[in-house]
């Protein structure tokens, strides 16, 4: 059986318990129908109810968000082919998207994994704080901007930094200075639960190669855990020079998430 919710609002009424028995997996449906006022095929949040609960969520322009138990994984599919539901990209769970791309070939949609992530959670301090290290102000906001938004490209992501949103939470931004400009940032945001995610990673080009970023987020990591909060981050699976610096650092591989993207119809 397939729910159909009008809003986000009500969505989360009815699966708050459900949403919150692991925040660190959906952190995006939370987010993203909080801001939903109404659904159609191309903003839509359903519920498949039968061997266990799969929750479906798609919010232009992001991908569509799966959590829950794959055994309802087919007649999603199927429902979401038949009606014409906007399925053109799918973020989640390994094991969940391959179930789904797998139910997919089926109504001769076929799939690629355009990005792989794993998350990685710390809860113990590996190493000091380093004194050079410090918050972002005001005055930091356009030049932390603009490699926020080298960042997003980096690392191959649909979506771009908002300048009012990032500029309210500059506060939540840890960065290193060197010959009178920011050369390495890095960021923190709350999670339901008691997780706080690193986010926006980035050095400048030219000063990489320095054991910046380790100095950043491992300072950033200790003041989380000095908060009595758990840190943190997705790595990309395709840079296993950032995986090695997250382990040597104290995190631990969680689970791996992939991006996957709709291919165009095979003639």
């Amino acid at each position: 059986m397939i729910r159909i919710y009008p809003n986000g609002e009500e969505f989360l009424k009815e699966n708050a318990e459900l949403l919150l028995q692991e925040p660190e997996k959906t952190a995006f449906f939370i987010g993203n129908a909080s801001l939903m006022k109404e659904t159609d095929k191309e903003n839509y949040i359903l519920r498949c109810e039968g061997s266990g609960i799969l929750l479906a969520l798609k919010m232009s322009p992001y991908s569509l968000l799966l959590y829950g138990d794959k055994g309802g994984i087919e007649e999603l599919a199927s429902f979401l082919c038949e009606n014409g539901y906007d399925i053109s990209a799918l973020m989640c769970e390994e094991e969940l998207g391959d179930a789904f791309v797998e139910a997919m070939k089926k109504h001769s949609k076929f799939y690629n994994v355009s990005i792989s992530m794993t998350f990685m959670s710390c809860d113990q301090v590996s190493e000091p704080s380093s004194a050079d290290v410090v918050p972002a102000d005001a005055k930091d906001v356009e030049e932390i901007f603009t490699m926020a938004e080298r960042f997003f490209i980096d690392c191959g992501l649909p979506d771009r930094p908002d300048r009012k949103s990032l500029a309210e939470k500059i506060g939540s931004f840890r960065c290193i200075r060197e010959e009178g400009k920011i050369v390495c940032i890095a960021c923190s945001t709350p999670m339901k639960g008691n997780m706080q995610r690193i986010t926006h990673v980035y050095t400048r080009p030219e000063y990489r190669g320095k054991s910046l970023a380790r100095r950043v987020v491992n300072t950033l990591k200790n003041e989380i855990l000095e908060n009595g909060r758990t840190a943190c981050l997705y790595v990309d699976n395709a840079n296993p020079v950032s995986s090695h610096l997250y382990v040597s650092l104290g995190f631990q591989n969680m689970y791996r998430q992939n991006t996957y993207q709709l291919l165009p119809e095979r003639k």
